[in-house]
Formats: structure tokens, C-alpha cells, sequence
């Protein structure tokens, strides 16, 4: 009996060294990577269209358990406004004037009647990102959840 509990404990102890090391090793090794790779992909350099899409989607998704009501397309433009103004000043938008750099329609000129009765949130922007300043148009629809 003890000889056949020392054979079991022998072979699950050879089994356990040969799988143990793959396990434990292959784990942080995964995590090393996956964090590595992370990393990088944060230092990667972000277009500003790429970073100016984005904060619009953001800002638009932030609204969705609003109303679709003209108050909301205010706070809405103004928000995207806002932050398409801070792109003119530190120079990331082409133009002399804000006018000439950026635009932000929100209204009943963007969405129709079917639209907001179907609960649909559209935002246009208008952006000159190079030399000539033509506006690269962007276009976001949401679909509020009230």
C-alpha cells in the first residue's frame, strides 16, 4: 500500500514539474506582452482628426439618456464648441478667425422631422485641420435612450 501511495505521489510530482513551469511562466510572460504592446500602442502619435472625432463621439454619447429636445442639441453644440475652440488656440486648427477654423450644426438644418421622432441625435462639424483651410465634414448620430 505504501509502496503503490509512493508511485502515485512520485508520478503526480513529475506531472506537476512538467506542466507547473508552462503555467506559471506563460502568464506573466502573456501580461509582459499585453502590457508591452499597451504601451505602445498609448505612445503611438494621434491624428488630430483621429483625437477631434473621438471628443465629439464622446461628448454625443454623454447625451443619450437626454431628450431629443433643442435644449439638449444647445448643451451639446456648446460642449463640442467648447472644445473645438481649445483645438484653435493651441493652433491645431487652420484659420485666422474660429469662423474660418471650425463649425458646429446642431439643429433642424441636421435632423429631420422622422429623425427626432425616431430619437435620432445628429451633430455636424466642420473642421480645417490643413493648408488650404477646407472643412473636413464629420458626422455623428446617436440614438437617444429616452
Amino acid at each position: 500500500m505504501k509502496l503503490l501511495l509512493l508511485i502515485i505521489f512520485s508520478i503526480l510530482s513529475i506531472a506537476a514539474m512538467t506542466q507547473q513551469p508552462v503555467i506559471k511562466d506563460s502568464v506573466p510572460v502573456r501580461a509582459k506582452l499585453k502590457n508591452n504592446l499597451l504601451s505602445r500602442k498609448a505612445a503611438m502619435p494621434v491624428s488630430t482628426k483621429d483625437a477631434i472625432e473621438a471628443e465629439l463621439n464622446n461628448i454625443m454619447a454623454s447625451y443619450v439618456n437626454r431628450p431629443n429636445t433643442a435644449a439638449t442639441w444647445m448643451q451639446i453644440r456648446s460642449a463640442a464648441e467648447d472644445m473645438l475652440s481649445r483645438y484653435f488656440r493651441d493652433g491645431k486648427l487652420m484659420g485666422n478667425k474660429a469662423s474660418e477654423a471650425y463649425f458646429v450644426k446642431m439643429d433642424f438644418s441636421t435632423m429631420t422631422s422622422a429623425d427626432i421622432a425616431n430619437k435620432r441625435m445628429i451633430l455636424q462639424a466642420g473642421i480645417a485641420i490643413a493648408k488650404p483651410a477646407e472643412f473636413t465634414l464629420l458626422v455623428f448620430e446617436k440614438k437617444c435612450q429616452l
